[in-house]
Order: structure tokens, then sequence, then C-alpha cells
């Protein structure tokens, strides 16, 4: 599948300076006091309801970490919880994990084609002896969901004038029977597939986002928006675009604004939703005109009431070169930093973890 076929998701997430409180939007960012220590082994970062939605960069299971490292050519690596012995497990660069299994790591490598093009093949690899299989050439996105792997994989049909889109099917894959079915034909636009709740989420023909049953091999059609990124909690799928941020309820197939177009706000870049809060990352418009190269982190009750700035960090170029994942971990946000050049931060780490009050906290990262 090529790259034009899915959105680009451009996440970023903001690592320093810290505004003190809710009520210090037109303060400069700037250093505050440790509130805490956090030890990774008293905490998990699971890819569960709290973190589903976002490219999974970092694993935890019983013994090791295991992460994408964007310090070194984006390798897959892994890291017992002291953080101090360190191994490369697959000494190529790896799109994202999805997910660790018995003995078994399953993740997407990125293969780069003599044209300058990339392909995305699904990988196995042994935990103990690091040796690695290829399951499935040329997939983008991927979720791993009782034994089964579901992903979209082009056609090799096009949809005709006047763009001659690359079609795409929506396929599951048996690991035991080693059998591929077609689950949805005639696909023009790719979003990371999400598993949740024994049901999968993608966007399915005519742009529609569709919900497929697992146990019933059943799909439906859910009142959501194309276009936008999605994260998911408590029975309900909230959208992020521009500076709109919506929320669809997939029992009864419901949708409400949750923030309206906000015009102090430029652009959302990232969020995430905690069982009680949303927190997103986005430019000020009034930063943005100004060429401030400013992200806020914002804090709002998942109804959209008390609103607040919590966090911002200064960068020394485009905001657009700021690349961003955020985890829950525990009642904390782990900020990662995804990037493999210099960083273009002030005074930024590239692992961070802060609370829900926007303060920095020592960690052994």
């Amino acid at each position: 599948m090529k790259v034009k076929n899915f959105i680009k998701i451009i996440i970023v997430l903001v690592l320093t300076g810290i505004l003190a409180g809710c009520n210090t939007q037109n303060n400069i960012p700037n250093e505050s006091s440790n509130s805490s220590v956090i030890s990774i082994k008293d905490s998990t970062i699971s890819i569960d309801e709290l973190n589903i939605g976002n490219r999974k960069k970092i694993v935890v299971d019983n013994e090791y970490i295991y992460y994408v490292d964007s310090n070194n050519d984006f390798k897959l690596c892994k890291i017992d919880k002291d953080l101090k012995t360190k191994n490369v497990i697959y000494d190529k660069a790896v799109l994202e994990i999805i997910s660790v299994i018995d003995d078994n790591i399953f993740f997407i490598d990125k293969i780069k084609n003599d044209d300058g093009r990339y392909t995305y093949n699904v990988c196995s690899i042994d935990k103990e002896n690091f040796s690695s299989t290829v399951i499935l050439n040329d997939v983008s996105f991927s979720v791993l969901v009782n034994n089964k792997l579901y992903y979209y994989k082009n056609s090799g049909e096009l949809s005709g004038k006047p763009f001659n889109y690359e079609l795409l099917n929506f396929c599951c894959y048996y690991l035991d029977k080693k059998e591929e079915h077609i689950i949805d034909e005639k696909i023009i636009l790719a979003i990371p597939e999400v598993a949740y709740k024994n049901k999968i989420y993608y966007c399915g023909p005519n742009d529609k986002f569709v919900e497929y049953n697992l146990d019933k091999e059943a799909k439906r059609e859910l009142n959501t928006s194309i276009g936008f990124s999605y994260r998911y909690s408590n029975d309900n799928i909230y959208s992020y675009k521009g500076s709109t941020i919506e929320k669809t309820n997939i029992l009864d197939n419901t949708k409400s604004v949750v923030m309206p177009v906000n015009d102090k706000i430029y652009n959302i870049w990232e969020m995430n939703v905690t069982k009680e809060y949303i927190f997103f990352l986005a430019e000020e418009t009034k930063e943005q005109k100004s060429d401030l190269n400013r992200l806020n982190l914002y804090r709002m009750k998942k109804d959209g009431s008390e609103f607040c700035k919590i966090y911002a960090t200064d960068y020394t170029t485009s905001i657009i070169h700021a690349t961003h994942l955020l985890y829950c971990i525990g009642d904390n946000l782990l900020l990662l930093y995804d990037f493999n050049f210099e960083s273009y931060t002030i005074n930024r780490n590239k692992i961070q973890v802060i609370d829900f009050d926007g303060n920095t906290i020592v960690s052994n990262f």
C-alpha cells in the first residue's frame, strides 16, 4: 500500500516549560519544581482503553519495555524495567509494535524501496532468540485479536477517473490456518484500524466509518466523521480535527459536539482521552499568526467543561516539525519524542512524565 492511501497522522506533544495551573494562559512557559517521583516499576503503559488509537511505539510486558528507538534509526529495542540493560532485537526500521503475546512480538517494519517509496510488512520476532518472520507483505496498519490480523491491503484496482485512487481491501488473516479473508472492498481512504471491546473500527467503502463485530462477523456504519483522528474511551469515540472535538456513542450511534469550533484554537495536533479528562495539544490562533512557535497542552472534562491550559513548549522552528506521542501511565502522562533528527524544542526531554495538572515528575526513564 502506498503512502497516499492513508491519513498522515502528525502526532505532536509538549514536553517542557510549565504553566502554573489553569489560570495562567498568557504566561510564558517556565521551569517548575518536580511534584513527585515515579518509577516504571510502579506503573504500566498498556495498550488499553486509555491508549487505544495512539501509534504503538512503546509496550510494557512482564519484565521488559519494548519500544521503537528514535535515537537508533527506529530499531526495535527492549530494556529491563530498571532501565539498565538495553538490547536491539530487530536491526531494521520499525513503524509500530502491534502486540506482545506469549513469546512473540508482532510489529510492522519499514523497508525503503529503490524508487524511494516504503513497504510495510507485518512481522513477528521471538523474544528470546530474536529470530524474525515476515507474516504479511505491504501492510500499513494492523491489529491482532484472537490470533487474527486485521489490515488494509492493496486490491490492485483503481477507482477510475478523474483521480484513479488505488482501491483497498480490508482483510483478516488467520495465523493458525495461514488464510486470508476479505471483509470489505473498494476502500479509498485507510485510517488506522482499532480493536476495541471485541470489535474492529475502520474506514470502509464510500468513506464510511465501520464497526465490525468479531463475534457476529457483522458490519455497522457509525455516525462518525471521516477525516478526523480518533480516540476511544468508555463506549465513545472521540474525534478531533481543526479546533473541533466530537463524540460518537457506539451503543446508540449518536453523535454530539464536545468542543465546537474555537476561534482561539488554531489546530489540534494530538489528543488523548483518560477516564475523566480530554487532553489535547494545540496552537493558539494569535500565537500562530504572530509566528510564535509554541504548542499548548489543554485539559477539559469529557463533557467539555473546565477547559484550561496546563502546559506549553516553545520551539526553535515551525510546529509542523514537532512529532510526539502521548500515553497514559497511571495518573500521569508519558510524553515520548519520536523524531530521528535534532530536537527543535527548548529545554525538552525526549521522554517526559507530567501529571494531569501539568507538573513535571522525576522518573527513571
